[in-house]
């Protein structure tokens, strides 16, 4: 085997990304006001402690995110809530049993400023890495047997570069496979020793960890 695949941890599990939401527990409010940005003592505590600067994404008011890119943390706040996403650059080891040991040192201190607000799991996204295959042959005859979800194949110069099954706006479970070749993030060498795999993840959405009753990683 070379030296890339014994850097890899093949089929170890990881986690690339983390949602939580911290509710304010108010009143249903109007759309416009429940996007609208607002900062409590609590939030502006929490830039303080993560050393957060604005960054604006997408066209309003209620897509702005405060972020520091040095450890992946995106931090948004409105009237109505409080959330926080942990990106893919934020986790530095590719074993699970240690990302979330990351993931709670940090939603830890986050739930001791925001200690009055209820804490909901909204998302995360467990994976692993598989040593290069063709996705071409994946695509044409292994899975098949999905008939009755939605598919998306992705293609670049004609070799398929990913394939993507389910439906992200159910906020259910959606299975991505995709060479990691086509899609770098900052920190794949660092944390992979490679970028030479294919990934397979599953996005697992807010209905499905309502069903299950889980609150945290």
């Amino acid at each position: 085997m070379n030296n890339n695949y014994e850097n890899l941890n093949i089929y170890n599990a990881f986690l690339d990304y983390c949602f939580y939401t911290y509710s304010r527990n108010l009143k249903k409010l109007k759309q416009k006001e429940e996007s609208r940005h607002f900062e409590t003592l609590e939030f502006k505590k929490l830039k303080a402690l993560f050393s957060l600067s604005y960054q604006k994404v997408g066209f309003t008011d209620c897509y702005n995110w405060y972020i520091n890119t040095n450890i992946g943390i995106l931090i948004h706040s409105n009237i109505q809530r409080i959330t926080v996403q942990y990106k893919s650059e934020f986790f530095n080891s590719p074993i699970l049993k240690e990302n979330i040991i990351e993931v709670n040192v940090y939603h830890n201190k986050i739930k001791n400023i925001l200690k009055a607000y209820p804490c909901t799991l909204t998302r995360f996204d467990i994976a692993c890495n598989i040593p290069l295959c063709d996705l071409n042959v994946l695509e044409q005859y292994g899975i098949r047997e999905f008939k009755s979800a939605k598919r998306q194949v992705h293609k670049s110069n004609g070799y398929v570069t990913g394939i993507s099954i389910g439906d992200r706006e159910n906020k259910t479970v959606f299975l991505r496979i995709y060479d990691k070749r086509f899609k770098l993030t900052r920190n794949t060498i660092k944390r992979f020793g490679t970028d030479k795999f294919i990934r397979v993840e599953y996005e697992i959405g807010r209905k499905w960890i309502k069903n299950k009753n889980a609150t945290s990683i």
